[in-house]
């Protein structure tokens, strides 16, 4: 079974923005160290 086959992207896929992030990605440079912390789930929802 081939899924694939029933695939269909439009010409503009991915769209210029898309690609331009994925080339020039934007990071943060910060020299401070990572911390991970707990998110706020009430502002998620």
């Amino acid at each position: 079974r081939n899924v694939s086959k029933n695939w269909h992207m439009p010409p503009s896929f991915p769209s210029e923005p898309v690609i331009s992030a994925y080339m020039s990605p934007q990071i943060d440079k910060s020299s401070e160290p990572f911390s991970w912390g707990k998110p706020d789930l009430s502002e998620l929802r």
